[in-house]
């Protein structure tokens, strides 16, 4: 087989843009142009979109001082924040493939007497844990509570320790009166048979939660804690690892009994390196040389680490650390890889340079070359965007009027079509796939557009599916985005795609599952697509479906099923209610919704964290909680409210054999599957 890059079709135009007002002469136009992208760095790849696989595309410094370059670049650009220390990525970024509708753990390593099934995590890939606040073993459950106790009132949702006092009342809770108790724990629970229900022991930490065997590791905002918990009414601490002060705990995997924990900090532009990790006993310095780099430069505020670690003993066994944008790069994990996304987008010189090379007729020969000549000089890419608009203005100040309005005039058309035919080099996603064992760099590739979070990318059959949205408003006025999905091979290159999804729109979910992707896009309505992945090369819309609302999260509750949990009516329109949708996918080609249920609820937090949600495919149901409750639906018969579990916060749910726990911060209700009444429950 030929290794050469394949042949991308030509991108089709995007939606045409409206030509803002305020493009009424071409020196406006320039220095708009240079405003904008004068926050943007420079693309030194040129504008050759899809590079050849390699992994040149993501490369270690050389020494601090390159580093330091590549980041005052950044900052004189006008790229980064330099505000106080943020978390950085956040946990809806992180993610795994998608496959699978349920999880179910193996219980040979429990010892649970007479327990056939437990379910996990929600996660999206058997196999690939993912930390959250309640997990199980089939004989206990682990929940990691933030409550706290008002004196004089009841129990809430996490809040400050700090007293609250209201400006401007009388009314003031004052800390010498109604102290708040803290009793943030993490729970050991007793909690099979239900019967017995009780609580073996309190651990004084809370955080993301990770189980491996009898190891509990608890993952706070700047450490990771394990505990034996082989004895649950006596854990004891085994090993832990304090973050440096400035790094934050972001996510973790546990797979392959290994743990890969990816942290986060704000670059220091004062000191970039070495970049001290950990503290303490298990002290860990990243040198200037370990430290990767997109070679197309972006917003590079971040530095980023992925520790590989062993559950026992806590020991790290690798680590990879890059520089990467908190409010842009997505990381994610496939069986085989990570992958880390970076977005970029042109420098004004690039743009304005190839939009000139287009239309010579606009400008005088001596233009052009000024402008080529540009190009090469070495300078900063500050004094470059400058001196472009001291060459525009010098030439539009030496023509007559009639010729100057006749350029402007010919200026602002020409780039609104040159925009239609370039919009996907606005915004260019650049790919880093990182092999899971040896944390080596193996392949880099790009795709135009952003990912919007975990679920946009999947890897399946040794392929990697990514969606993006693309938005040309975001440069040059009012204008359309659009949707695209890509398939790219395992060296990254781009071998299928679609464009152009529902322009106007942009995407709110997606879900990839084996060979088939459905994505939600929003605007007035919620257009549901299903896409056909079977051929690689040739991906197709088979279906489209047009209701109204939108879905957040999609999951499959059987094989031709999907539900869609979101709202009907804008996210901040009064009387805008929670929504479930069931769609039939027998028929790609004709998406149906057969069957949608109205929470009288605003808001469900299984919208923005699928951890929060539960299938139990055994019976046809699914948890979700909403407001302070908990909800259990059926969806075999069509969507049927089964039970309400009120009154508790409920945040999780879990099944052990045919008993669901409804997890909330005062109280677990133990639910019968089979009848739906209570069989016990815990106050804590």
């Amino acid at each position: 087989m030929d290794d050469a890059a394949p042949q991308v079709p030509t991108s089709p135009k995007l939606h045409p843009i409206k030509a803002p007002l305020i493009f009424t002469a071409i020196s406006a136009v320039v220095f708009i142009i240079l405003g904008v992208f004068g926050v943007l760095f420079l693309n030194k790849q040129g504008a050759n979109l899809f590079t050849s696989p390699s992994t040149a595309g993501f490369e270690k410094f050389s020494s601090e001082s390159q580093l330091r370059d590549y980041l005052t670049e950044a900052q004189s650009a006008g790229l980064t924040s330099l505000g106080g220390f943020s978390a950085g990525l956040s946990r809806d970024m992180v993610g795994m493939p998608l496959s699978a509708p349920s999880a179910f753990s193996s219980l040979e390593s429990t010892g649970a007497n007479n327990v056939k099934r437990v379910s996990e995590t929600n996660v999206q890939v058997i196999g690939l844990d993912e930390p959250d606040i309640v997990k199980t073993d089939g004989k206990n459950i682990f929940f990691s509570s933030e409550n706290y106790y008002l004196a004089g009132g009841g129990v809430g949702r996490p809040m400050p320790v700090e007293p609250f006092i209201m400006e401007d009342s009388s009314a003031r809770i004052a800390p010498d009166i109604y102290p708040p108790q803290n009793l943030s724990t993490t729970k050991v629970i007793n909690a099979f048979p239900p019967e017995s229900i009780a609580l073996s022991s309190k651990i004084d930490t809370t955080g993301d939660l990770l189980l491996s065997e009898n190891v509990l590791m608890v993952m706070t905002y700047n450490k990771v804690t394990a505990f034996d918990v082989a004895n649950p009414a006596s854990p004891k601490e085994i090993w832990s690892h304090e973050f440096d002060e400035n790094f934050s705990y972001a996510t973790a995997r546990l797979t392959g009994g290994k743990v890969y924990l990816v942290t986060s900090r704000y670059a220091d532009y004062s000191l970039p390196c070495p970049v001290p990790l950990l503290k303490g006993v298990n002290a860990m310095t990243i040198p200037c040389t370990d430290i990767y780099r997109p070679m197309r430069p972006i917003s590079s505020n971040t530095v980023y680490s992925v520790v590989k670690l062993d559950p026992k003993s806590g020991s790290v066994e690798d680590s990879v650390t890059f520089l990467g944008d908190a409010g842009g790069s997505v990381i994610y994990m496939s069986p085989n890889a990570i992958y880390a996304s970076f977005v970029s987008y042109p420098s004004p010189l690039e743009f304005l340079a190839n939009f000139l090379a287009e239309n010579r007729d606009l400008f005088s020969d001596e233009v052009a070359n000024k402008v080529e000549n540009l190009r090469a000089i070495d300078i900063s890419n500050e004094s470059k965007i400058n001196e472009l608009g001291i060459i525009i203005q010098k030439h539009l100040s030496g023509l007559t009027n009639d010729e100057r309005a006749r350029v402007e005039s010919e200026f602002t058309n020409k780039m609104s079509d040159y925009i239609k035919s370039h919009g996907r080099e606005l915004q260019v996603t650049s790919l880093v796939k990182i092999d899971k064992n040896s944390l080596d760099v193996s392949a880099t590739g790009e795709v135009p557009g952003s990912p919007l979070n975990q679920f946009s990318l999947d890897e399946w059959s040794g392929n990697l599916r990514v969606t993006t949205t693309l938005s040309a408003s975001t440069m040059f006025g009012q204008g359309e985005s659009a949707n695209d999905l890509y398939v790219l091979d395992a060296n990254l290159r781009v071998i299928g795609q679609i464009q152009g999804l529902a322009l106007g729109e942009r995407i709110y979910s997606a879900r990839f599952i084996e060979d088939k992707a459905y994505l939600v896009t929003f605007k007035q309505i919620d257009p549901f697509f299903v896409i056909d992945l079977s051929n690689p090369s040739s991906p197709r819309v088979a279906g489209e479906l047009k209701i109204p609302g939108f879905s957040s999260y999609l999951h499959p509750l059987s094989e031709n099923r999907i539900l869609g949990v979101g709202q009907e009516g804008l996210p901040a329109q009064a009387g805008s209610q929670s929504k479930l949708s069931v769609f039939d996918v027998s028929n790609p080609d004709n998406p149906v919704e057969v069957d949608k249920y109205m929470l009288n609820e605003y808001y469900s937090e299984v919208q923005n964290n699928h951890h929060a949600f539960l299938a139990d495919p055994d019976h046809g149901v699914f948890f979700m909680p909403a407001g302070a409750n908990g909800y259990i639906l059926s969806w075999t018969n069509g969507l049927t409210l089964e039970r309400v579990v009120t009154g508790i916060s409920a945040r999780r749910a879990l099944y052990i054999n045919d008993f669901l726990y409804v997890v909330g911060d005062s109280k677990i209700v133990v639910l019968n599957e089979l009848t739906w009444e209570e069989t016990s429950s815990l106050e804590f």
